[in-house]
C-alpha cells in the first residue's frame, strides 16, 4: 500500500481519537485503535530502510519507570491484577512512542489539534445541556453539588480535568492564531469549555485551571496585567477563606453531608486521613510497595469508615501517593522524573522551538502539564483515556522537535 495513503489513514485515526477521547462508549474502540496504530507506525519505523525509531529525551525515564513496575509486580499482593493494570500503563506509553515517531509536520499537529478543539467544544455544549435539561441550578448545586456535568464521560471528575486539560491549549491557540475564523472558534470554544468546568463544581480542576491562568499572564501578559491578576488572587483567596470558614460549623456538624457546600472542607479532610493510611503503609513497604494499581488501597481498606466521609474510600486519591503504595517510593522518583524532563522539553521549546507555533504550542502543554500535575495530587486521575490524551498531545510535540537544532536537545532527533 502507497505510504502517503497509510500516512493519511493514520492522520485521520489520531484526529477521530483526538475528538472523541473521553466519550466513555466508544473508550474501548479507541482503545484499540491507537494501540493498532501504534503497531502500524513503530512496526514500519523499524522495517524500514528510510526511517528509525526517534530517539527522545523520555526514553530512558519512561523505560526505568515501566520496568520498575514491572519488577514490584513481583511482591504484589494481587501479581495478576497488578500486571493487567501495568499492561494497561504500557498500552497508555505507546501512544507517547506513536505520535513522537508519526508527526513531522506542524500541519499534521494543527489538524490533530483541530480535531481536539472541535471535540471539546462539542463535549461542553452536550455537558452543558444535560446539566440543564436535569433541572440543574447554579444556586442549588453550588450548596449541594448532587448533580455535575459530566458530558459523555463516566463521571464529573474526568470530564473536569479533561477541560482542565484542554482549556491552556485552546486558550494560548487563540491568542497566537491569525486565523481569524479560526479564532472565533477557540474564543467559543474557551468560553464554553469554562463554563462547562465550573458545572462540573471539581474544586481540584479549578484550583489547577486558576494557576494555568496566572502562570500564563505570568509569562505572557503586561506587567498592568500582572498587576489585575495579583489583585484578583488577592481578593478570590480572601473570599475563599471567608466562606470556608462560615461553612465549617456547618460541614462538621453534616448538614450537608460530604458531598455538601462547595467551600466544606470536609473531603479535603477525608483526603487528610487516607492519605495518612497511605503513608504509613509507604512507610512499611518502601521499595516494592503493595501492587500497582489503583484497587489495591480499595481492597485493603474496603470496611474502613470514617465520620463524616464516604462510606468506602474507594482509592488514595492522590496519584504520587498511589504510585509509591503501589509500586513502592522509587516508582514515584522515576514518575516525577518524567515529569520534570517534560516540563524542561517544553521549556525549552517555548525559549528556542524554531517557529512561532512550536514555541506557543511548547507554553499550552507547559501549563496543561502544570495543572495536570496540580489535579492529580487530589485524585488518581493519571489512568485510563485521560493518560492516553496526555501522552497524545506530549507525543505531539515531541515529534516537531526532530525540526531543532540537535546543541537544543541532543537527545531528541533520530540518530
Amino acid at each position: 500500500m502507497n505510504s502517503r495513503v497509510i500516512d493519511t489513514g493514520i492522520e485521520w485515526s489520531l484526529m477521530g481519537v483526538a475528538a472523541a477521547i473521553l466519550v466513555a462508549d466508544l473508550n474501548h474502540l479507541l482503545e484499540y485503535t491507537f494501540i493498532a496504530l501504534a503497531i502500524v507506525v513503530l512496526t514500519r519505523q523499524i522495517a524500514s530502510r528510510d526511517r528509525r525509531l526517534a530517539r527522545t529525551s523520555l526514553d530512558v525515564p519512561i523505560l526505568v519507570f515501566l520496568g520498575w513496575v514491572l519488577i514490584s509486580i513481583v511482591s504484589a499482593t494481587d501479581p495478576t491484577y497488578s500486571f493487567a493494570e501495568w499492561l494497561k500503563l504500557l498500552a497508555h506509553v505507546l501512544m507517547f512512542f506513536l505520535a513522537a515517531n508519526f508527526i513531522s509536520e506542524e500541519g499534521q499537529v494543527k489538524r490533530i489539534l483541530g480535531a481536539f478543539v472541535v471535540g471539546v467544544l462539542l463535549m461542553s455544549i452536550y455537558g452543558i445541556v444535560e446539566f440543564f435539561v436535569a433541572d440543574g441550578s447554579l444556586v442549588d448545586q453550588w450548596y449541594e453539588r448532587t448533580l455535575r456535568a459530566d458530558s459523555l464521560t463516566s463521571e464529573y471528575n474526568w470530564f473536569s480535568t479533561y477541560l482542565m486539560m484542554a482549556l491552556p491549549i485552546v486558550a494560548v491557540w487563540a491568542l497566537s492564531t491569525d486565523h481569524r475564523e479560526w479564532r472565533i472558534v477557540l474564543v467559543v470554544t474557551l468560553v464554553v469549555a469554562t463554563f462547562a468546568l465550573f458545572l462540573t463544581y471539581t474544586r481540584a480542576a479549578w484550583i489547577a485551571v486558576a494557576v494555568q491562568a496566572c502562570l500564563l499572564v505570568a509569562l505572557k501578559g503586561s506587567n498592568v496585567m500582572k498587576l489585575v491578576v495579583a489583585g484578583m488572587v488577592v481578593v478570590a483567596l480572601s473570599t475563599v477563606i471567608v466562606v470556608t470558614m462560615q461553612d465549617v460549623p456547618k460541614g462538621a456538624s453534616g448538614e450537608r453531608g460530604v458531598e455538601g457546600h462547595t467551600a466544606n472542607l470536609s473531603t479535603l479532610l477525608c483526603r487528610l486521613h487516607i492519605w495518612e493510611l497511605g503513608v504509613k503503609d509507604m512507610s512499611e513497604h518502601p521499595i516494592t510497595g503493595l501492587g500497582y494499581g489503583t484497587k489495591t488501597f480499595a481492597r485493603k481498606y474496603h470496611d474502613i469508615h470514617v465520620s463524616q466521609c464516604p462510606p468506602q474510600l474507594h482509592n488514595i486519591h492522590n496519584s504520587y501517593m498511589s504510585f509509591a503504595f503501589g509500586a513502592g517510593i522509587p516508582a514515584l522518583c522515576f514518575f516525577v522524573w518524567i515529569f520534570w524532563r517534560i516540563l524542561h522539553t517544553f521549556w525549552i521549546g517555548l525559549v528556542q522551538g524554531p517557529s512561532y507555533f512550536q514555541r506557543m504550542f511548547a507554553l499550552g502543554l507547559l501549563l496543561m502539564t502544570v495543572g495536570l500535575m496540580i489535579r492529580i495530587t487530589f485524585d488518581v486521575m493519571f489512568l485510563g483515556m485521560l493518560a492516553v490524551l496526555f501522552w497524545m498531545l506530549v507525543g505531539l510535540f515531541f515529534g516537531l522537535q526532530r525540526t531543532l537544532i540537535p546543541t537544543d536537545l541532543p537527545s531528541s532527533r533520530v540518530t
